[in-house]
């Protein structure tokens, strides 16, 4: 498995707060659309590598995997926004973040760059969208709306 870098200085994730945080930004496809995690929430990127499926999950929930021997559930993040499903494929990328303690890979199409958005381009999420439990900001690009995410809500089942 190759295992692509990410700086060695990431953290574990403070609590999410209210207001959308600045800094750096790991982004990502799902289909056309961009999203991001805030990079102290990515531990590392990895190919997409086989699925062990668990019993009594949620449908979103692929199975679970090895990360450096800690067993971490594999979120399918089209199934869980609900895009149209389809199967692993190896040009998936595995995000492993890190949430409330405990290791996730997040299955997602690309993954993209990172990016440091100025202040002007970040802002919190609408309140209109307050019951999009994992929808944290938005980062305004030239040519994309990117969602900012938080990994510690994806999981959580409204």
């Amino acid at each position: 498995m190759r295992i692509e870098s990410v700086p060695a200085s990431v953290s574990a994730p403070a609590a999410a707060a209210a207001q959308p945080v600045g800094g750096h930004y790991v982004v990502f496809k799902l289909g056309d659309d961009h999203y991001a995690l805030p990079l102290t929430q990515v531990a590392r990127v990895v190919r997409m590598v086989a699925v062990t499926p668990a019993p009594d999950k949620p449908p979103w929930m692929l199975g679970i995997i090895d990360v450096a021997g800690q067993i971490a559930p594999v979120i399918d993040l089209r199934r869980r926004f609900a895009y149209p499903a389809r199967p692993p494929a190896l040009t998936d990328r595995l995000l492993i973040v890190q949430s409330a303690g405990q290791s996730m890979a997040l299955m997602v199409d690309e993954v993209l760059k990172v990016l440091e958005p100025t202040a002007a381009q970040l802002d919190a999420a609408p309140r209109t969208l307050a019951c999009s439990q994992p929808l944290r900001a938005t980062i305004r690009e030239a040519e994309h709306l990117i969602l900012v995410l938080d990994a510690e809500r994806l999981t959580q089942v409204s």
